[in-house]
Formats: C-alpha cells, sequence, structure tokens
C-alpha cells in the first residue's frame, strides 16, 4: 500500500511539475535525447523538464552531461533537483528493493550542471570554462562517491584534476566521521563506473 502511495505522489508531482513548467527547448542537431518528450509544447520543441522526469535515470543521467549549454532553463533544473532529491528520499524509506546507484548519480549530475549553469552565469567569459556537462561529472561523482577510494576513476582514460578533487572533497569529511559509501560493494565488484560518461 505504501508503495502505491508513493507512486501515486511520484507521478503526480512529475505531472503537475511538467504542466505548469513552461521550459520548451527547440530541437536541434547537437542534442543527445534519442526521444525527446514534447509534452504541452508545440512542434518542433521539447520539454526539458519532462525529458528529465520521464526518461529512464540513465538516459536523463546522459542527457545531463552530454547536452549542450543552454538546455536546460535555472530554474527548471533546480526544481527538478529539489522534487527528485525529496522524491529519492521518500523512495528509500520504503520496505521495497529499490535502488540507490543511478538516482544518486542523477540528482548530483543535476546539481552540478546546475552549479555550472550559475558559474557560467556569473563570470565573465565563463562560457569558455563553465561547461555545464563537465560540472554535472564532478557532481554526479560528488553525489555518489562519499568514502570510496578514488582511483575508482583512474579507470577512466583520462582522468581530470577536478573530477579527482570532487571525489576527495566527499572523501575526507566522511573518512573522519567514520562514514562506508552505499557504493563500496559496487567498486570492489570491479564495476566501471566510468562506462557511463
Amino acid at each position: 500500500m505504501e508503495a502505491m502511495l508513493v507512486a501515486a505522489v511520484t507521478a503526480t508531482v512529475s505531472f503537475a511539475m511538467i504542466y505548469f513548467s513552461n521550459d520548451c527547448q527547440p530541437l536541434g542537431p547537437d542534442q543527445s535525447e534519442d526521444y525527446p518528450l514534447q509534452l504541452f509544447c508545440a512542434d518542433g520543441e521539447y520539454n526539458s523538464m519532462a525529458t528529465a522526469f520521464f526518461n529512464t535515470p540513465e538516459r536523463s543521467v546522459r542527457s545531463l552531461f552530454h547536452n549542450p549549454p543552454g538546455s536546460y532553463n535555472p530554474l527548471t533544473l533546480s526544481l527538478f533537483t529539489l522534487t527528485y532529491f525529496f522524491l529519492a528520499c521518500w523512495t528509500y524509506g520504503l520496505t521495497v528493493s529499490a535502488g540507490v546507484f543511478i538516482p544518486s548519480l542523477l540528482i548530483g549530475a543535476a546539481w552540478g550542471r546546475l552549479f555550472g549553469i550559475l558559474l557560467a552565469a556569473i563570470t565573465p567569459n565563463g562560457s569558455v570554462w563553465a561547461v555545464p556537462g563537465k560540472y554535472a561529472l564532478m557532481g554526479a561523482a560528488a553525489q555518489l562517491v562519499l568514502c570510496v577510494i578514488p582511483e575508482v576513476f583512474l579507470w577512466c582514460e583520462t582522468p581530470t584534476v577536478y573530477l579527482v578533487l570532487s571525489v576527495l572533497s566527499g572523501v575526507n569529511p566522511c573518512s573522519l566521521v567514520g562514514m562506508c559509501s552505499l557504493t563500496e560493494p559496487i567498486v570492489l565488484s570491479g564495476v566501471n563506473l566510468c562506462s557511463l560518461v
């Protein structure tokens, strides 16, 4: 019964946010969306809130990483991030098994991209170095990796200093309080986290 209540509330909140969101983006050749959602938008446009909510979480993470700057409105992305965070926290507390790995990546990628958008907006010539997709990657790493060994990301062909710094920023506070990460068993089993990028 509790799972049905959570599913009904999640669907209602998602549709309400899409309905009241007016963030219609034009379709372009540089979009990473294979099937963008047109809900409540004109022909030749897609609803970025609907795309974030109703795509699979893996596809939403990929679009946050790879869509060009300007694909997401900061207000839309902040509302999505907050709503998805609270819905994910509620879902984690259910008595049914639910995954935390990909939703954590999605939440981190969303707030990382939001940080990149805001950083590009407040700095002069910020679009030269403040690419929101890179900040989405760093946000996903910082959200997901709390006290996992930073060598996990050395499996990638080209690890960046910023990625390692974001991982270390999550490692050090957690090691002080003795917390373990939810992803530690996944890392120890040899899953390549860099294949998501």
